[in-house]
């Protein structure tokens, strides 16, 4: 009789943690916010671009070309028609100007790049 009161208090443990609302302290999410018009910023020190990468573009070339320190990068399904092309949303680091060479560079290369924002 006592195991299976033992066993019942365990089983109800392991659900209270597992099954526990989550606190403000345990979300991790962030948030980003996009805008109609051109964000204008005189300096900055972080930059959210999101590039689409057809099927046949190798990752490591958009890289390559990206000479600034990558903080982030996550890869997406495309909303679009086409199947099985990825949009990348890559963070770097690097002041305005830096940021405009970089697109200057993915555009050149025959990149769909855009700045999402900067801060």
């Amino acid at each position: 009789m006592q195991t299976s009161i033992q066993n019942e208090r365990s089983r109800r443990r392991d659900c209270y943690d597992f099954c526990r609302l989550p606190t403000p302290t345990d979300n991790f999410t962030r948030f980003g916010v996009l805008a109609a018009t051109p964000l204008v910023l005189e300096a900055s020190s972080h930059a959210l671009l999101r590039v689409l990468l057809e099927k046949e573009t190798a990752l490591n070339g958009l890289l390559r070309k990206i000479d600034q320190q990558i903080v982030r990068l996550d890869r997406r399904p495309s909303l679009g028609q086409v199947p099985f092309q990825d949009v990348y949303f890559i963070e770097i680091v690097g002041s305005k100007a830096e940021v405009a060479v970089t697109m200057t560079i993915l555009r050149a290369g025959g990149w769909d790049a855009v700045v999402l924002g900067l801060w």
